[in-house]
């Protein structure tokens, strides 16, 4: 597994409509690792909020960047938030690809596909609403 990727409505925004939801607020990143804020801070970043160890919220030009932890056990990466524990198969991380944007790449799960209908549902259809209310991987 690679240690970072683009998540949730930042891609599926960049995959269904080749740019950024409208209403979207942050930019989803999903990590295994610890975040090194202190790299963060001297390339100027803020912290904004903090959800124990499982997210890291910086901000940055009015951009907040939301970086999750995931942690392994056994087949599934889990995660929590405060809506509750958060689940995904490890499987769809084991090998990951690329999705270009403006120029750059960015890594995602190599079946984006497949992360997105774990995630959404039916995400080829765009919807209104807060983001715990269209998750699918929300256990608790």
């Amino acid at each position: 597994m690679n240690n970072y990727w683009l998540a949730s409505g930042t891609m599926l925004g960049l995959y269904r409509e080749g740019d950024f939801i409208k209403d979207d607020t942050d930019i989803d990143i999903d990590t295994l690792d610890l975040v090194d804020l202190d790299k963060f801070y001297k390339s100027g970043f803020e912290l904004f909020r903090t959800f124990d160890k499982y997210q890291t919220a910086l901000i940055k030009n009015d951009v907040i960047f939301d970086i999750w932890r995931w942690f392994p056990e056994g087949d599934i990466l889990y995660c929590y938030s405060d809506f509750g524990r958060m689940e995904q198969p490890k499987s769809l991380f084991k090998k990951l690809g690329k999705i270009e944007f403006k120029g750059n790449q960015f890594n995602v799960p190599e079946d984006i596909e497949s992360y997105l209908e774990m995630r959404y549902g039916d995400w080829t259809t765009p919807k209104k609403g807060a983001w715990n209310t269209l998750a699918n991987h929300i256990k608790d």
